[in-house]
């Protein structure tokens, strides 16, 4: 067995020394670097990736509740118009509030909606690219 590691050894050394592999090993190095480079750049946009997915999920849910109390504000409003009252000045005020913060959800709701769809097409983006670098990984890993 030591015979073996002392040849095993000798080999390495002239292996190393020998001038014929250095492209080969030069080749090497350079494809480690690239896969090291894909895989870096792919774990970097995977993470953003998930980051504009959950993003979306938390505007999903703010849509959600805006997008409620938009129409509770519109009910409100509207059936202050319908009930008769003692003070008309009053539901007057009531109905204007009301009608002033559906207005002010409607605006939200479309800015939110806007933003998701920002974010989708930057999921879709940071996907695609992903999938090229890990295409490219696995190219090189294969080369």
């Amino acid at each position: 067995m030591p015979e073996e590691l002392h040849e095993m050894h000798e080999h390495a050394e002239h292996a190393h020394h020998d001038p014929s592999l250095a492209p080969a090993t030069l080749t090497m190095a350079i494809l480690a670097v690239l896969v090291a480079i894909a895989s870096l750049l792919d774990i970097a946009l995977t993470r953003r990736k998930s980051c504009c997915k959950i993003r979306q999920r938390t505007s999903g849910v703010s849509f959600q509740a805006k997008n409620i109390r938009l129409h509770i504000d519109e009910a409100v409003a509207a059936s202050v118009g319908i009930v008769e009252t003692k003070d008309a000045e009053a539901a007057t005020k009531v109905k204007e509030k009301y009608a002033s913060e559906a207005e002010r959800y409607r605006d939200e709701v479309k800015e939110i909606q806007t933003k998701a769809t920002e974010l989708q097409d930057e999921v879709k983006v940071a996907s695609t690219r992903a999938n090229r670098f890990d295409l490219g990984e696995v190219s090189l890993r294969s080369a």
